[in-house]
């Protein structure tokens, strides 16, 4: 067998197992030759297509709009993509076909043959048959989504709603708790003082009559006004009602002169270090209540530690940013002094130090704390325009550290002195 031989047998097989239908006509319209694909479709043999026309190939509609549209558009042309037509193969069924068709001429531009390839359209109606079923399953599954998300939405809604309430009902009720707490601290302290003070007038006024002295009752008697006086003060102090007289000063001063005369309070069993920053800003602060809060922090520093320790008061110049305003929504980022008291006793758990700034909450024996030292310590800072926070753990001590805002304006620093404060 010669190359062209072999390249001619290609080419048949080619044209034959093609996937789509081909076949040629004359001028007139009949047909040449078909290809086997074609064959298959229609259920012929080739000899009983050759010479046939093309329309008698068509169904009833197929033949109308062969005559109508697709000879005429031909003739006009000399060819055409994608015309819809109908077959009507042997077996009676229809199957549906896109033809494109063109002319071949010759030198002269006379017609030789007409080259008609045919796509069997049923896949492609299958195909978009499909099609139209998966987009509408598509929008279907869509409008479920969309009926869900916003069902979503109002179950969310109502779950974030139904929360806030229990949420709401719940800090009421531990507003609740806090004031009945406190409202009972300051009846049962009050009640304690009074009956002091009632109890020494009643005696006074029978020593009198007897013309006895009543020096010692009168002195009971100012000894409980006195300490009903210091409740009131601690009380304005949380409340953050408590007159202050702010002064422009250094924070290092005031620690310096403190901590010669906190050591002997503080006995040989509680060492006491400082750390003083070096050009620290100044603070505008009312200076006893600064005192006082520095004694307070450093005793309540020492009964952390029963069997001693170390007890280190800090200070320095710290920069609260965004981030930490943002973390701690009552602190204003900026320039702050800060100035901490550690110790390294034994710590605080954290239930505690959730309610270490509640009045008269204490964790300490009966009679040895009235639970006010922190909380009046609280009602300073936030009457100052300042940030406490505690830094705790179990076993590890507790760092209380206390910021104050730095002070731009002008004014002379104080020199301040050391006054002995009350301690909790």
């Amino acid at each position: 067998m010669t190359t062209g031989d072999r390249d001619l047998e290609d080419f048949e097989d080619l044209f034959n197992n093609a996937p789509c239908g081909y076949l040629s006509l004359d001028p007139s319209g009949r047909i040449l030759r078909t290809n086997r694909t074609l064959r298959t479709w229609l259920g012929y043999e080739a000899h009983e297509l050759e010479g046939k026309r093309f329309h008698d190939l068509l169904n009833i509609a197929g033949k109308i709009y062969y005559e109508t549209h697709f000879a005429p558009l031909l003739r006009m042309q000399g060819s055409f993509n994608e015309v819809a037509l109908e077959f009507s193969p042997k077996s009676g069924a229809s199957i549906p076909v896109l033809v494109n068709a063109h002319e071949r001429r010759d030198e002269a531009g006379a017609v030789k043959l007409i080259g008609v390839s045919v796509f069997n359209a049923t896949d492609r109606r299958r195909y978009e048959a499909e099609l139209l079923q998966a987009k509408a399953a598509a929008e279907a599954a869509s409008a479920e989504l969309r009926t869900l998300n916003a069902s979503l939405e109002t179950r969310v809604e109502h779950e974030v709603t139904e929360r806030l309430k229990s949420e709401d009902a719940q800090r009421q009720m531990q507003k609740m708790e806090a004031i009945g707490q406190l409202a009972g601290g300051i009846a049962h302290d009050f009640n304690n003082m009074l009956a002091v003070v009632i109890g020494a007038l009643n005696l006074i006024e029978r020593r009198l009559r007897k013309g006895e002295g009543a020096n010692d009752l009168i002195a009971a008697a100012k000894d409980g006004a006195a300490r009903a006086a210091a409740l009131t003060h601690r009380l304005l102090a949380y409340s953050r009602q408590l007159p202050l007289e702010p002064k422009v000063l250094n924070i290092n001063r005031v620690v310096s002169d403190i901590s010669k005369l906190l050591q002997r309070t503080l006995g040989e069993e509680a060492r006491l270090e400082t750390v003083l920053a070096g050009g620290l800003w100044a603070v505008c602060t009312d200076v006893s209540q600064l005192e006082n809060m520095i004694v307070n922090l450093a005793v309540n520093a020492r009964d952390a530690m029963p069997d001693g320790g170390r007890i280190t008061i800090e200070t320095a110049n710290c920069h609260l940013d965004d981030a930490y305003a943002r973390e701690h929504v009552e602190v204003i980022a900026g320039q702050y002094v800060m100035v901490a008291v550690g110790d390294t006793g034994i710590g605080m758990s954290p239930d505690i130090i959730a309610r270490a700034f509640e009045p008269f909450f204490t964790t300490k024996d009966i009679g040895k704390g009235t639970g006010l030292g922190l909380s009046q310590t609280f009602g300073y800072v936030k009457q100052s325009g300042g940030h406490i926070k505690i830094y705790s753990e179990l076993g590890e001590g507790t760092t209380i550290k206390v910021y104050l805002p730095r002070h731009y304006g002008e004014g002379d620093v104080a020199k301040e002195t050391f006054q002995q404060s009350g301690t909790p």
